[in-house]
C-alpha cells in the first residue's frame, strides 16, 4: 500500500507525486529512500536518473581533491603540488612538485 517504490538514485520525500533526483553533492544508491546522503570525501556526486544511477558518485579526478558534499565544485591541487591519483579528499594529499621541476599550474 501507499504507492510504488522510489527508484535507486532518486529520493521521494513524504507526499511525493514524482521521484526527485538528489541535488549535486548528495546521492542515494538504494531504492525506497526519502532523503539523500551527503557525498563522501574523495568522491563527487551528481544528479542522476534511474537509468544511470550507478554514476551518482564517482572518484574525484586526478589533479583535484573532493571534500565531503562535493558536486561539480572539485578543488584543484594548489600551485607547487600535483596529483596523479584519483580519490583525494584534502589538499594535504596532493604531492609536492618533484625536485628539479616546477608545478606552476594548479592541479
Amino acid at each position: 500500500p501507499g504507492g510504488r517504490e522510489c527508484s535507486v538514485g532518486m529520493h521521494c520525500p513524504a507526499g511525493s507525486a514524482l521521484e526527485q533526483p538528489c541535488p549535486a553533492g548528495t546521492f542515494t544508491n538504494r531504492s525506497q529512500q526519502f532523503e539523500c546522503e551527503i557525498c563522501p570525501r574523495g568522491y563527487y556526486c551528481l544528479p542522476v536518473q534511474p537509468h544511470n544511477a550507478s554514476k551518482a558518485y564517482q572518484l574525484c579526478p586526478r589533479g583535484y581533491f573532493c571534500q565531503e558534499g562535493t558536486g561539480l565544485d572539485w578543488q584543484l591541487c594548489p600551485a607547487g603540488t600535483y596529483s596523479n591519483t584519483r580519490g583525494l579528499s584534502s589538499k594535504w594529499e596532493c604531492t609536492d612538485c618533484d625536485g628539479g621541476k616546477v608545478c606552476e599550474q594548479v592541479g
